[in-house]
């Protein structure tokens, strides 16, 4: 039953309340629907009861308040750093390393962006976000990373403080000494076909002749090769 406009002008805040006790603002989407929106985050893994006052709305009918319960999502999220990187710019070798954040709620870019931190030698190198639209993955690449003539390591920390989650971690990148070709990575992929990627130091010659080079158990392959990537 639609909801008369001259009570939809006047929604005391009475009207709907949630246990644990959350502040917000009550509107009207339509004559039908009530819409409450919480003035900061819910908690996660809470057990909220919700009171609607359905006689404030139907003020002639004799209604019980309607009550209901639900639980927000236990949130955490986890980070993936996804690899190095070296793509020939001209002349220049440009290294980065790229990663993302997998969480379980949505949350926007500018607290996601707390999160995560590098330490290159002492310095923080910057860092570029990418956020998807749904609010859960949420992608970066640490840049201005140069190779030395020794081998240096990236120290990419991750800490849930900003989200008010108490997860932690840390993951180290050795990047490789300048002239230091190398094999630095193996990685199997299973989706969404599977396959193999060797990460190298260094970017490869796409047009190189790969016959001979890359063998797997006798089984006929197919490369391709992306800078410093063969799949």
């Amino acid at each position: 039953t639609e909801v008369a406009e001259e009570i939809r002008d006047q929604t005391p805040a009475s009207l709907f309340r949630l246990e644990p006790e959350v502040s917000g603002t009550l509107s009207w989407a339509d004559a039908r629907n009530l819409v409450f929106t919480p003035a900061g985050r819910l908690r996660p893994a809470t057990v909220y009861t919700a009171t609607l006052q359905v006689d404030q709305v139907y003020p002639d009918a004799q209604i019980d308040p309607y009550v209901f319960r639900f639980r927000t999502i236990e949130a955490d999220f986890r980070v993936e750093v996804t690899g190095y990187r070296a793509v020939s710019e001209g002349k220049e070798v440009l290294s980065f390393i790229e990663g993302r954040v997998l969480s379980s709620d949505r949350f926007g870019a500018e607290e996601m962006e707390k999160v995560v931190h590098a330490v290159l030698e002492g310095q923080t190198p910057g860092i570029t976000w990418v956020h998807e639209e749904d609010g859960l993955t949420h992608h970066f690449r640490i840049s201005g990373i140069r190779r030395m003539a020794e081998a240096q390591e990236v120290r990419i920390e991750w800490n849930g403080a900003p989200l008010d989650m108490p997860t932690k971690g840390e993951e180290v990148i050795v990047i490789p000494a300048l002239g230091d070709f190398s094999l630095l990575r193996t990685e199997v992929v299973r989706q969404p076909s599977q396959h193999v990627v060797l990460t190298f130091s260094d970017p490869l010659d796409a047009g190189q002749e790969m016959d001979g080079l890359l063998l797997l158990g006798g089984y006929d392959v197919r490369i391709s090769v992306e800078d410093n990537l063969i799949r």
